[in-house]
C-alpha cells in the first residue's frame, strides 16, 4: 500500500509504503505550521548543536564514573571483596561489564 502525503494546499511532499513514516511526516508539517522555513533552519541548527553539546558532556562524565568502577574493582582482594570485607569490587565489576557490554565473567580487570 502507498501513502500520499500533502501539504494543507494538497500539494504532493511525498509517497511512502512506510505508513509510520508517513505518519511522523504529516505530524511535523502539522506542528511547524506558519513557522518560517528560515525560522525552523535556525532551530533545527540550534537544536543540534545543543544535543551534541549534551552528548559529549554525557560521555566524558560517563567515562570518569567508569574510571572510577574500575578504580574500586582494583580493590578486590581475589574473593570479591575489599579490604573491609565489603563486595564493592563485584558490584563495580558487574556495572563495568554493563556498561561496556560484557557478561561479568568477560569482563577485563
Amino acid at each position: 500500500m502507498r501513502y500520499w502525503v500533502s501539504d494543507f494546499d494538497g500539494r504532493f511532499i511525498l509517497a511512502t509504503s512506510d505508513k509510520e513514516f508517513a505518519r511522523r511526516i504529516v505530524a511535523a508539517v502539522n506542528a511547524v505550521e506558519g513557522i518560517e522555513t528560515e525560522t525552523l533552519e535556525k532551530l533545527v541548527v540550534q537544536f543540534g548543536e545543543k544535543l551534541r553539546a549534551e552528548n559529549a558532556a554525557m560521555r566524558a562524565t560517563n567515562a570518569r564514573l567508569l574510571e572510577a568502577l574500575k578504580t574500586i574493582q582494583s580493590y578486590d582482594e581475589g574473593n570479591g571483596c575489599c579490604p573491609y570485607g565489603c563486595d564493592c569490587p563485584t558490584i563495580a565489576k558487574s556495572a563495568i561489564a554493563e556498561a561496556e557490554n560484557q557478561s561479568p565473567t568477560n569482563a577485563t580487570t
